[in-house]
């Protein structure tokens, strides 16, 4: 008869071999969504074209009528750029002078809340009778929008990349030449470092006054990572990662370290130093704890309901994601309404109950709800079974 540790660990390499096939049918689902028809958004890039003709390089040419003789109204380009969740698809319609006719969405990945300042500004719209050959420099001949620069940097990329392509490929106008993107590291990459640096030395118990030194990393990591830069880890980031949104090296340092830092110890060692040590709405929740001056835990019989509600609602906004290619199609993450004040009515009330409960009860987040908890959950659960 087996014994009570011996069920205990199949079902555990049962669920671990469930949780690889459901993201891997996951991905494949996404994927093929992902290259449906895009006819609807040729016709609202070319409003004049009757039917269009599919070239390379997801250019298309717009001609007058159905007879294959019928004169070109222009081309219609689909092109994406880097966000900061994933990609901005746009379908771009230019004239055979080179002026853009249209500017539509064909699909985006950022945050909704962030993407609609973007669209309440009218864009893309907006570029509508811009010439190919126009700069389309944020700040000067693009209106800047507060508080959704990247995502706006992206939407504006993808509309010059279309507009090049078809200038270049199509019309005969000489290219635009732009400048390398610069390489991002500066200040936020490089404090990022260090804290993610000292925290974790301080975790492996490397450094006198251990405790002193964690309460410092987590108040700079709750001011600068959490209110100054509005960029801690969320499952955002983990999406894209699985989704295979990656952003260009230039630009993407601070994402990968951040990431590293929460996956590469939880793979290699089962530890999770970034949440205990770095995490900034920890932080934030031990903050409130020492304000309430109670040191209690969430009961054993709730913690267990909650761990498994944790797990359950982390899969499932996985699992969207996915199929959706889309990193924020699920979002409920309390942090990212604290450190940019932006939500819906019910992600505030979330946040306020939290922040509540948090003076109450050692962060009730982290132990209840985080999503990024149940990713390194998973992660040890497959190193246990997989690992070795």
């Amino acid at each position: 008869m087996a014994t009570a540790k011996a069920v205990t660990k199949n079902r555990e390499r049962l669920l671990a071999f469930a949780i690889v096939v459901s993201l891997l049918a996951g991905w494949v689902v996404g994927w093929s969504r992902h290259h449906s028809d895009v006819a609807g958004f040729l016709q609202q890039g070319l409003p004049d074209a009757v039917r269009f003709e599919s070239e390379q390089d997801d250019i298309y040419a717009g001609l007058t009528d159905a007879q294959s003789e019928s004169e070109t109204v222009g081309y219609v380009a689909i092109r994406s750029a880097p966000g900061y969740a994933g990609p901005v698809t746009v379908a771009v319609g230019l004239d055979p002078n080179g002026t853009v006719v249209n500017a539509v969405l064909v699909r985006q990945t950022e945050s909704p809340a962030f993407f609609r300042k973007v669209a309440d500004k009218g864009f893309p719209g907006r570029f509508k009778g811009k010439a190919c050959s126009d700069p389309f420099e944020i700040g000067d001949d693009v209106d800047s929008v507060t508080g959704a620069t990247v995502t706006l940097t992206a939407l504006t990329e993808a509309i010059r990349l279309a507009c090049s392509d078809i200038a270049t490929g199509r019309l005969g106008l000489p290219p635009v030449v732009r400048p390398r993107p610069p390489i991002q590291f500066g200040l936020p990459e490089i404090l990022l470092i260090l804290l993610i640096a000292t925290g974790f030395a301080a975790h492996a118990k490397k450094l006198p006054g251990g405790p002193t030194i964690r309460w410092v990393v987590l108040i700079a990591s709750l001011v600068f990572v959490g209110f100054v830069w509005r960029r801690p880890v969320s499952l955002a980031n983990i999406n894209s990662l699985l989704i295979g949104y990656w952003p260009g090296w230039q630009n993407g340092v601070y994402w990968c370290v951040l990431l590293a830092a929460l996956l590469v110890p939880a793979i290699l060692t089962g530890k999770t130093p970034y949440c205990s040590h770095i995490c900034p709405f920890g932080a934030a929740q031990e903050i409130l704890v020492k304000v309430g001056g109670s040191k209690r835990q969430l009961p054993p019989k709730y913690g267990r309901l909650f761990k498994i509600l944790q797990r359950a609602l982390a899969w499932i906004a996985v699992m969207c994601a996915l199929i959706f290619r889309n990193p924020t199609a699920i979002s409920y993450e309390a942090p990212a309404t604290l450190f940019t004040f932006i939500g819906a009515n019910w992600q505030f009330v979330l946040l306020a109950l939290i922040l509540i409960a948090s003076l109450f009860i050692a962060r009730p987040w982290c132990n209840a709800l985080c999503p990024i908890r149940a990713v390194t959950d998973y992660l040890r659960l497959l190193r246990r079974n997989f690992g070795r």
